[in-house]
């Protein structure tokens, strides 16, 4: 029973800060419509994005930092400049990403998908890579 319940608030939290990015992100909205303010750096910093599906998201200058985003699904997203520090990204899916001056000082890249991923001047000292290996 406990396990269930922990589960379900995990549960919860990912939804909420899911839908929550997903709020955030531009949208096809007429003219009238007014574009969310931008998201804030700290509503998003230490999260549980375990498992996320944020695949094309725009997360550029965001603050991730601590960040639980294992297992997500960041393929084509949009970080450049953004802070991933210590975050851990373990098996996520960075297919296409763009991380270009992002921060990964400290980050846990073990087992991602890191394929076409761009990180011209990415910060990664300390990050880990088990497999050492970035492909083009």
């Amino acid at each position: 029973m406990v396990n269930w319940l922990f589960n379900w608030f995990t549960y919860q939290a990912v939804q909420k800060t899911a839908t929550f990015i997903n709020n955030q992100m531009p949208s096809e909205k007429t003219t009238s419509e007014k574009t969310p303010p931008p998201m804030e750096s700290s509503k998003v910093e230490r999260q549980n994005l375990r498992g996320a599906n944020l695949k094309g998201k725009n997360l550029a200058n965001q603050n991730l930092s601590g960040a639980d985003l294992s297992g997500a699904d960041l393929s084509g997203a949009n970080l450049s400049g953004a802070n991933l520090t210590n975050a851990n990204l373990t098996n996520a899916n960075l297919t296409n990403a763009n991380l270009t001056l992002a921060n990964l000082s400290g980050a846990n890249l073990r087992g991602t998908n890191r394929t076409g991923a761009k990180l011209a001047g990415a910060k990664l000292k300390g990050a880990t890579m088990l497999d050492g290996t970035i492909h083009d």
